[in-house]
């Protein structure tokens, strides 16, 4: 799961993001957030490098991994940018746990092998949200269809602006 989960999410993207409009925009943003997250997360782990639990002993090496820096983990940051792309373009109720099942699991995975400690994860994840959520925003703002209460907003608007009933 954590050598394949990024894929499958890829997978889950393509599906979610081919059922409606601005199908290939959004999977672009989606895309492009989690090649960005990527990249930035593997350049800060190799200028931080930070050790890993089984660098310190703490655990046997059960994934032959590296010896590269920790923190911040590039699989919660890809996985965290492109489920928070995924929300944000819209993607929302059981398609939703498609997402998050394989990113909650992924990164229970990376810390209960030895790869990653917790911190490791939470630093990847607010990385990963930072890097989907900028992408999005730079790419034009955010969007009718990436907004998930719109439709609350321009209701509200009418029964302010309607005459009371």
């Amino acid at each position: 799961l954590g050598h394949w989960g990024s894929l499958l999410l890829l997978c889950v993207a393509l599906y979610a993001l081919t059922r409606g409009s601005q199908r290939l925009p959004r999977f672009l943003l989606c895309l492009l957030s989690a090649l960005l997250a990527q990249a930035v997360a593997h350049a800060l782990a190799h200028d931080w490098a930070t050790p890993r639990p089984f660098m310190l002993g703490l655990s046997a090496n059960h994934l032959a991994h590296g010896w590269r820096g920790g923190m911040p983990s590039a699989h919660a940051s890809v996985m965290v940018a492109l489920g928070t792309a995924l929300y944000l373009s819209g993607t929302r109720g059981r398609l939703a746990w498609l997402v998050v099942a394989p990113i909650g699991l992924t990164v229970w995975a990376r810390v209960y092998t030895g790869a990653h400690f917790p911190l490791d994860i939470l630093a990847g994840a607010v990385l990963g949200a930072t890097v989907a959520w900028l992408c999005i925003r730079l790419a034009g703002g955010l969007q009718p269809w990436a907004l998930p209460f719109s439709r609350t907003r321009n209701a509200m608007a009418v029964v302010r602006a309607g005459d009371g009933t």
